[in-house]
């Protein structure tokens, strides 16, 4: 059967392994396997995302939305923890919604999570399972993995190789055990995170550019021009000024010429160029 590769950005459509007990006990040997070890822990995050844009559409319009997390009171969280940011990047009220729940899914991403041990390889990112048998009736329920980290050993493979197995202090074979006498062992540590609640990446960071920008600023000898270090270059009156790329890129500086005289000056950061 073909492999068949499925986007969606709801924890609805996650696959459900079903039930998977928990046995966090010292004595005994549990009959299947199973959780181990189960930690929830709460993390201060963002209650609330207001996001703002501009439309030339509809310049009078605030393109103003906001969204507020569901389950505060329950899980003991404030209410009075917003983010805000501006422009939203959207241009219309259908897409403005969207954006901002998302981006507060996002920022609230590790609020509400569980740290967990077990020996189930099945669990991975992208599943969903149901805890059962916790002494917690809260913690039995949907979970969906967010992050595994794996753990193996199989000291017979060493036997192949001609080594033994030390017993970590310095008694190769004496108080250890060779390699065929040792278990193979397997365990994993998980990140939860209820499977009601979707886990969004955080937003993309705006391009930007790093490091001085570097250019030639040629202008007519009638022009009166003045060049500072902390603004940079700039015409006092209106003109057309050509701007060229060039290789004198020593230590960062630019060279502006007009007429006879020359300064070289620092440039300034992107967006505060020449007027």
């Amino acid at each position: 059967a073909a492999h068949r590769l499925v986007f969606a950005d709801a924890p609805q459509v996650l696959t459900h392994l079903g039930e998977r007990s928990y046995h966090g006990r010292a004595g005994g040997t549990p009959p299947k396997r199973h959780v181990r070890k189960l930690k929830q822990v709460s993390r201060v995050a963002p209650a609330m995302a207001t996001l703002k844009d501009y439309s030339f559409k509809n310049p009078a319009y605030g393109q103003l939305h906001d969204h507020m997390a569901d389950g505060l009171e329950e899980h003991a969280q404030r209410a009075d923890y917003e983010h805000y940011d501006y422009p939203g990047r959207y241009k219309a009220d259908a897409s403005g919604e969207a954006f901002t729940r998302i981006r507060l899914e996002a920022l609230r991403q590790n609020a509400r999570t569980a740290d967990a041990e077990s020996d189930l390889p099945e669990l991975a990112p992208g599943v969903r399972f149901t805890l059962t048998d916790h002494d917690l009736d809260r913690l039995n329920g949907d979970w969906q993995v967010i992050q595994v980290v794996h753990f193996g050993e199989q000291p017979q493979a060493l036997e192949e190789d001609g080594f033994v197995q030390s017993d970590g202090q310095g008694n190769d074979g004496q108080r250890g055990r060779a390699g065929s006498e040792a278990m193979t062992r397997y365990h994993n540590e998980l990140v939860l995170m209820p499977a009601d609640t979707a886990w969004r990446p955080g937003p993309n960071t705006r391009p930007r550019v790093d490091g001085p920008q570097v250019a030639s600023w040629l202008a007519p000898k009638v022009r009166k021009y003045t060049v500072t270090r902390t603004v940079g270059s700039r015409c006092s009156s209106p003109g057309t000024a050509t701007v060229s790329p060039t290789k004198r890129q020593a230590l960062g500086f630019v060279s502006a010429r007009t007429g006879p005289a020359a300064a070289t000056v620092a440039s300034p950061s992107p967006g505060s160029g020449m007027r």
